[in-house]
């Protein structure tokens, strides 16, 4: 009897001090639109401005993230430094042809803002730049068969809108090039 009141009891402050979470059901969020860049006016895409949404397998999902990115076509590259990402490089720095130490030429999406979703909380109220910088700068690589192009670009990030805007750029065929 006394151990069935114990448990009685233990049962009866369990429920009393769970706290009920609230259940946020995945929706839809404003994301800009993609779209394609030729930068070096040459007639050939060089690399696209896109948003993809990664959710989770669960049902129902706990946790979606959108991200946005620059992804290089053919023969482009972005630069990245481990540890901190793309978007790293302030104005004056010296972009080199080749990859160093510290830095190197990838192929693959450089990402650049996301917003994410939780079963918790929702969406967030703003998108959150990978970066530490104020000021955004991104490089890239042109390999146009047996001239290489290194360029950067100068971007505005809207944290409210998820807009990724080009303001200023530089490209060159040299093997450097100062921002």
């Amino acid at each position: 009897m006394k151990i069935t009141f114990i448990c009685f009891i233990a049962f009866s402050v369990s429920l009393v001090s769970c706290k009920k979470k609230p259940n946020y059901t995945l929706t839809e969020t404003e994301i800009p639109s993609n779209y394609e860049l030729d930068i070096n006016q040459d007639g050939i895409v060089d690399f696209a401005r896109e948003y993809s949404q990664l959710s989770t397998y669960d049902d129902p999902v706990s946790g979606s993230s959108v991200i946005g990115s620059f992804t290089p076509r053919e023969n482009v590259s972005f630069l990245y430094e481990p540890n901190v990402g793309y978007l790293f490089l302030a104005a004056n720095d010296t972009i080199h042809d080749a990859s160093t130490s510290s830095l190197s030429w990838y192929e693959y999406p450089a990402d650049l803002i996301s917003k994410d979703w939780s079963d918790e909380a929702g969406w967030d109220a703003t998108w959150s730049v990978n970066s530490d910088m104020n000021e955004y700068y991104l490089a890239f690589k042109l390999q146009n068969g047996t001239t290489d192009e290194l360029g950067w670009l100068k971007l505005a990030i809207n944290q409210t809108t998820g807009e990724i805007t080009i303001i200023d750029q530089g490209i060159s065929s040299s093997s450097y090039i100062v921002i």
